[in-house]
């Protein structure tokens, strides 16, 4: 009879063990750069304007509509509303109180396309929530008359942004 010799692994019973981690740490390493740039792309920290300082906010409380509406932010050197320029901040603090024409033109501008999205089906329906962030070195008045020209164009709902503390 002929025997057949198989060369079975041996089992090395010296101790020591590797583990390939270069897979693992890739994987990680592109979580990482997901997660801060998802992290980047919400919160109150979406505005244009890097002159604008924000007076302390103590509420917790956020509005479900938070990702549809539009942002006015009135800065030391100017107004943006939805990342466009629209007027200067002197030129806003000279205006009597009542409705700023330029702001208004700009929020009727982003209403009437939000509109042509909702008639396309892109959209469901037209959000009436505009973020108002303002420099705490604004009055009230200044303030105010951004207020009032937004609920002017159809905006009812304002939220005012705030740093929370």
């Amino acid at each position: 009879m002929r025997q057949i010799r198989v060369n079975l692994p041996h089992r090395n019973n010296s101790g020591s063990g590797f583990i390939n981690l270069t897979s693992l740490i890739d994987i990680m390493t592109i979580l990482l750069v997901f997660i801060v740039l998802r992290m980047g792309t919400g919160g109150v920290t979406d505005f244009s304007t890097n002159d604008l300082t924000l007076p302390p906010s103590f509420s917790s409380e956020v509005p479900q509509e938070m990702e549809d509406m539009v942002v006015v932010s009135v800065g030391k050197e100017g107004v943006v509303v939805d990342n466009n320029p629209v007027m200067t901040t002197k030129s806003l603090i000279a205006s009597p109180v009542g409705i700023i024409h330029e702001v208004e033109g700009a929020l009727r501008e982003h209403r009437q396309r939000e509109e042509r999205m909702v008639q396309m089906g892109f959209q469901s329906r037209v959000s009436n929530w505009v973020k108002v962030l303002g420099d705490e070195s604004l009055t009230f008045v200044d303030m105010l008359k951004i207020m009032r020209t937004c609920s002017e164009v159809g905006y009812e709902h304002v939220f005012l942004g705030a740093i929370g503390v």
